[in-house]
């Protein structure tokens, strides 16, 4: 048999190993850190959280008198929007026309306290209709937010189902 000789290995080449093996680590943990600052700065920004919530959640908020109030997404995805009002000031109809065909229906709700009974049908293509009729609602003499007959106008969300 013969003896293999077992080469030497020198202090200074294991701490250079070593220093180049801590300083790949420093350099992964820097980057990971600068990573996830600038992720979390994306995220917590006011501007990138409209965009996510109008993609996932696109809605309108709109008055008996077609005034858009706030828009979340939803405009870009309606064609029209029209409130039809009886003679005392109360919506009762909401026709809504959306760019692209969808089976489910936009979901109508109430902006302010007034409680609706709501019915919504799919009419031609792209378009809804719904049957609005104020359940409860109250006037500026009971404190609660001004019909459309004393100046105000009635609030509503439309949201559009993805």
């Amino acid at each position: 048999m013969q003896h293999m000789e077992v080469p030497e290995i020198k202090l200074g080449t294991i701490l250079r190993v070593i220093g180049i093996l801590a300083s790949v680590f420093a350099v992964i943990y820097v980057v990971d850190a600068y990573v996830d600052r600038k992720i979390d700065r994306a995220i917590a920004s006011p501007a990138y959280l409209k965009q996510v919530a109008a993609q996932v959640r696109p809605s309108v908020i709109f008055t008996s008198a077609e005034r858009i109030v706030a828009d979340m997404g939803g405009l870009a995805r309606i064609d029209s929007l029209r409130v039809v009002t009886a003679d005392d000031g109360l919506p009762e109809r909401v026709i809504v026309v959306t760019k692209e065909w969808n089976g489910l229906a936009p979901i109508l709700t109430s902006g302010d306290e007034t409680i609706y009974e709501i019915h919504e049908r799919q009419e031609a293509g792209n378009r809804w209709e719904y049957d609005v009729r104020a359940i409860m609602y109250q006037s500026v003499d009971s404190g609660g937010p001004p019909t459309r007959s004393e100046g105000g106008e009635f609030l509503f969300r439309l949201e559009l189902v993805p």
